[in-house]
Order: structure tokens, then C-alpha cells, then sequence
């Protein structure tokens, strides 16, 4: 988990290890871990939680090199996080692309596919998401750019057997929202 190249997955991978060890709650410990790895908006208290008792611990170990990834730029509205990333995920220059791709999905999936890519936050459908509204810090470090690909699918580094026999609550072909059960069930039983 620590030995990527890339510095910024780095410090992603030190946050969620550093949350599942402050956390005491399980289940909010694993909702703020599958937020910070998946989702482009966190909750207030998500931000709180890697702001307080994991700053802290970086802090007392010194590894000074991760501090910026607790901290979202200060000019970085949710509004503008979220133009900037949809100018991404949509980007008109893209639309032959991403209706190739849905054309060779079931509707359920291209519909999942498309509220994922909208939003980017993998919840069930009728989930609230009023509450994520804060740009998450270990993936919007700068004010201008998305890192990830447009068609980047947190659905593709999972068996989609093991998402789709998840029980539990959502709709039976609501693959985001499978994803999010089957991945809080994961890290809850870590944790």
C-alpha cells in the first residue's frame, strides 16, 4: 500500500490506514476510508476525521511530506471541485467514447455508470449525498485538474461476482451502490 510511485497515492494509502486505526467506530471508520478512496466529495466529518487524532499522528512521526494531503487548497469551493472534475468525466470531446462504452452496458449499468461519472460518489441510489460536500484532499490538490481518467470506474478493481451476490439493502442492479455495501462490509470487518 505505501511503495506506489506515485507520492500522492502514497499518501491516500497513509490517510486510510491512519483512519481505520483512529477511527472507533468500524462502520463510520470504513464509510470515511471507501469516501477517501473512491468518492470526489467527503462529508464534514470525514474531513474532521483526517484534520484531527490522523494529522496528528503524522505530525508526531514527522512525515511532514504527507501534511499537504490533509488539507484541501483554501480556494477550492465544492462548486468549482465539481466543474473541474466534470470537465473531465464529461468532456465533450469524449462523448463518442463514453457512448461506446454504454452501448455495450445492460441500462442498469449504464445508468450507475452515468450517475458515477455525473457525481462521483459511489452510493446506492436513494442515498443521501446532501452531506458530501467537501472536495476530498488526497484526490483535488490543485485548483485546476482532476487526477484521474475521465472513464476511471472504482467498479473495475473489484470481482463483479463478489458485488453482485452482496445482499443487504440498494437495488439488486445498482452496481455503485453493490460496491459501496460489499467494500463497508470489507473494511468493517478490517477494522
Amino acid at each position: 500500500m505505501l511503495n506506489d510511485r506515485d507520492s500522492d497515492v502514497v499518501a491516500r494509502n497513509a490517510i486510510i490506514l491512519l483512519l481505520m486505526f483512529t477511527q472507533k467506530n468500524p462502520i463510520q471508520a470504513a464509510e470515511s476510508v471507501l469516501h477517501i478512496w473512491y468518492s470526489a466529495f467527503v462529508t464534514k466529518s470525514v474531513i474532521g476525521a483526517i484534520g484531527g487524532d490522523a494529522r496528528q499522528l503524522v505530525q508526531a512521526a514527522k512525515w511532514f511530506s504527507l501534511l499537504p494531503h490533509f488539507e484541501l487548497p483554501t480556494s477550492l469551493a465544492y462548486e468549482k471541485a465539481k466543474q473541474t472534475r466534470l470537465d473531465i468525466t464529461l468532456a465533450p470531446e469524449r462523448f463518442d467514447f463514453r457512448e461506446r462504452r454504454y452501448f455495450a452496458q445492460s441500462p442498469s449499468r449504464r445508468t450507475a455508470d452515468m450517475r458515477f461519472r455525473e457525481e462521483g460518489i459511489p452510493l446506492p441510489f436513494g442515498s443521501h449525498r446532501e452531506a458530501l460536500t467537501r472536495p476530498n484532499p488526497t484526490m483535488l490538490r490543485t485548483i485546476d485538474s482532476w487526477p484521474l481518467k475521465d472513464d476511471a470506474d472504482p467498479v473495475d478493481g473489484w470481482s463483479i461476482h463478489d458485488i453482485q451476490t452482496v445482499s443487504g439493502g440498494g437495488a439488486a442492479n445498482d452496481v455503485h451502490g453493490k460496491l459501496y455495501l460489499y467494500l463497508k462490509k470489507l473494511w468493517v470487518k478490517v477494522t
